[in-house]
């Protein structure tokens, strides 16, 4: 069995991946952060990194085909830029952590940005300028562990 996990935790993680897929399909985001809380519910969910990373590599080069020209690549090049610095980062704070407190910075994580959702908090104005590196670093960090959790 993959991860050496057995037949229940298998089919757990199967189905968790079909229903972050719908709700990645449906919403546009959220695989990564429904992958990772699924899988600390019968592992320990860091093993579950290079799986995320290597989904939604995929499934975004796979939506980007058609729409290279309606996207702004100076802010993409400068979210890139701040990614390739938080995102190392948020990795070597993730090897420091215990499975418990990875479990921990997750559910703390999703409940948050799940309560931040609830409130129907908007951003005012478009974010520009330097503010994109900023956003960057903080997505690279969100993004350590699974893509969309701040485990880094």
């Amino acid at each position: 069995m993959p991860f050496d996990l057995g037949l229940g935790p298998t089919i757990w993680m199967g189905f968790a991946i079909l229903v972050a897929g719908f709700i990645r399909g449906y919403s546009g985001f959220g695989f990564s952060a429904m992958v990772i809380a699924a899988s600390s519910v019968v592992t320990n969910p860091l093993h579950f990194v290079a799986v995320v990373v290597i989904l939604e590599t995929a499934m975004s080069l796979q939506a980007a085909k058609g729409i290279g020209p309606d996207i702004d690549w100076r802010r993409v090049w400068m979210l890139l830029a701040g990614a390739v610095v938080g995102l190392p980062l948020g990795l070597w704070l993730l090897t420091g952590v215990s499975e418990t407190a990875a479990r921990a910075m997750i559910s703390g994580y999703i409940l948050l940005m799940c309560a931040v959702l609830l409130a129907g908090w908007r951003l005012r104005s478009e974010v520009r300028g330097p503010w994109n590196l900023v956003a960057g670093v903080v997505s690279g960090l969100a993004n350590a562990p699974g893509m969309d959790l701040f485990l880094a």
